[in-house]
């Protein structure tokens, strides 16, 4: 990978000697992430055009527990790695709401059928009323999905990229709104005598049971779905989410985990859902039998030696001392590499100068 950069007539013999220690590493790194991939995982380009290495913290910490603060969210702009979410997503909706039906009682594993054709008449009458009465959830919710299969929606924005946590913000602001939104609707007075057709749950117990079973049956087949739709009209190109409209795709795909998160560990539920950042680590880079920890040990080294990469390949004359390259990799925070690297950057700028990050 990256030849056509390796041959830069300036590299200086120390940058060029530490880049093949770490090629072998970075060549196993292709069949899982193009140079695009890379370069746009390790940079950042500010408003006059610069390009620097984003700071070294947003690469290393791959793993969150919270979707709100996922440092892996690009990824799911590829439709397929979105729908393959959905898919896990709704396998492990599916499996909490039989938790949540059978919480009291260690030996139920399945939703009795009355059961479940009770959830499934309440939800679809939900469904039918929301164009007569309009609906806080369900109104938003569809109406999303159609403006989703409008081409009119996404006019033409070549320069749009998710690069860069100041572009994300939208999204951290909506998945906290939107977290709270659901979980009052959820939890209101109203909505909790709605339906009390499980006489053996509480109200709350109850209301858990239908949003898992809406979210693992209905939910994200629809959001796959409109996916599919999408294709079909060729307002998604090349599988990829290229228009800032498309992120509430992605939002609405990460609410259920976020909403859920609380309950299930104030509930001390047996069964947990995957985490967006574990989720893209274990479908993305795979390191056989490892464990979570192992996982996070692992990427974590290996996107170091990326990182250390791409700084040195992109800046010809940097060389850093063995020191600070081994603190760097072991996590030592005393490591000189760490943030922007103090080197230049791919300038177009006279005065360029590192983002600004909240």
């Amino acid at each position: 990978m990256f030849e056509t950069y390796l041959d830069l007539s300036n590299r200086n013999a120390k940058n060029a000697r530490l880049l093949a220690n770490y090629q072998p590493d970075i060549d196993a790194l292709s069949d899982l992430l193009s140079e695009t991939d890379l370069l746009n995982l390790m940079l950042i380009t500010d408003s006059n055009g610069d390009i620097w290495m984003k700071p070294s913290s947003d690469i290393i910490n791959v793993i969150n527990s919270s979707a709100i603060m996922s440092n892996q969210i690009n990824f799911f702009q590829d439709t397929t790695v979105l729908k393959k979410w959905c898919q896990l997503q709704s396998k492990e909706f599916s499996r909490l709401a039989i938790e949540n039906y059978a919480h009291k009682s260690t030996r139920q594993n399945k939703i009795p059928k009355h059961v479940i054709d009770k959830l499934d008449v309440f939800i679809k009458n939900e469904f039918r009323h929301v164009e007569i009465y309009g609906h806080p959830l369900l109104m938003p919710f569809m109406e999303l999905l159609a403006d989703m299969v409008t081409p009119a929606k996404f006019r033409t924005l070549d320069d749009f990229s998710f690069d860069g946590k100041k572009t994300m913000r939208p999204y951290v602001r909506s998945i906290k709104y939107y977290k709270l939104y659901i979980t009052k609707h959820l939890t209101s007075e109203d909505w909790l005598n709605k339906f009390l057709e499980v006489p053996e749950l509480k109200p709350e117990e109850t209301s858990w049971l239908v949003f898992s079973h809406f979210c693992a049956k209905y939910l994200f087949n629809l959001i796959s779905k409109t996916l599919d739709d999408m294709r079909a009209k060729t307002i998604i190109v090349n599988d990829y989410l290229h228009h800032p409209n498309m992120v509430m795709l992605i939002i609405l795909s990460m609410l259920p985990y976020e909403v859920m998160q609380p309950v299930i560990s104030r509930e001390n539920y047996s069964n947990t859902l995957t985490s967006p950042d574990t989720f893209i680590v274990k479908s993305t880079l795979n390191f056989g039998k490892a464990n979570l920890t192992g996982y996070k040990k692992d990427t974590h080294q290996i996107l170091r030696k990326a990182y250390i990469y791409i700084a040195l390949l992109l800046n010809p004359g940097w060389g850093p001392t063995s020191k600070e390259i081994v603190y760097f990799l072991e996590g030592n925070k005393h490591s000189g590499v760490k943030g922007f690297l103090n080197i230049p950057p791919i300038t177009n700028s006279k005065n360029p100068s590192p983002p600004l990050y909240d």
